[in-house]
Formats: C-alpha cells, sequence, structure tokens
C-alpha cells in the first residue's frame, strides 16, 4: 500500500509558479486539488459532527428550506450562511476555516473586526445566537 503525503498550499503555490504550463501543473497535482461540490463539503461536516440536518437547522438560525437546499445542492451558500451552518454543525475556528476553504470562500480572518468577533465566540463555543448579538452589540451586520 502506497501512502500519499499531501501537499501544503505552499508546496503548491511553489510548484504551480515553476510549472511549465496550467495543463502540467493540474495533471500532476490533480490529486491534491479541490474537486468536491459545496454539498459534498457540508454533507461530509454532517456525517464527521453526527448530527441531522434538523438538528444544523435549530442551532444555526437559518429557515429549514435555505438549509435543505444549501445540503442538496439547489442553492449556493453566502460566506455568512456557511459560517451559521458551522456553528449549527458545532464547528471550532480551525473547523469553520477549513470548511469555508473547501467551499471557496475566504477563511475567517483575525485582522478583521467583525471576523475576530465570530472567531472569538467559535473559539469559546457560544453560539449563533450569541454571536449575532455580540456582532450586533459591536454594530456590524448579523450572520442571517
Amino acid at each position: 500500500m502506497t501512502i500519499t503525503k499531501e501537499k501544503t498550499t505552499g508546496e503548491l503555490e511553489n510548484e504551480l509558479k515553476t510549472a511549465g504550463s496550467a495543463d502540467e501543473y493540474l495533471i500532476q497535482n490533480s490529486d491534491y486539488l479541490l474537486r468536491q461540490s459545496i454539498s459534498d463539503a457540508l454533507n461530509e461536516a454532517l456525517y464527521r459532527a453526527d448530527m441531522t440536518i434538523s438538528k444544523v437547522i435549530k442551532d444555526s438560525g437559518l429557515t429549514r428550506s435555505h438549509v435543505y437546499h444549501i445540503f442538496g445542492g439547489k442553492r449556493m451558500p453566502s460566506r455568512d450562511k456557511l459560517i451559521a451552518i458551522a456553528f449549527g454543525l458545532g464547528l471550532g475556528c480551525d473547523e469553520t476555516n477549513s470548511l469555508l476553504k473547501k467551499c471557496r470562500f475566504a477563511p475567517l480572518y483575525a485582522k478583521d473586526a467583525r471576523d475576530a468577533v465570530i472567531m472569538f465566540n467559535l473559539a469559546h463555543n457560544k453560539d449563533v445566537f450569541e454571536t449575532n448579538s455580540d456582532l450586533e452589540e459591536q454594530g456590524f451586520e448579523v450572520l442571517n
């Protein structure tokens, strides 16, 4: 059995810069590139969290139909909705950032004041409702 070492983003960026062509890079690194749909990434996270969509709906503060459409691949979530779903899944900060990246969104960034509030709440196991209250208190848009 051959075990393939995972390449870091930095390693992939260096290879991309030195590749002779985009095709060459894509062929040589096909095992390391994202191919998963947002729906697949969310359903994988749901499975790993050992939760039901009903529980995620309750804990995310999002509407039932919207969450079902996102998980079913019928609707593209915004970054905020994905973060709310991460709260619903009970993810921590690192897991939330991993999910955001898998879904091709910018990760939470500690230098961004709004993101810092969200990160603090994820790190302190606060729920989405407390987070929205904290965001509103700081004058930021809530997750919705």
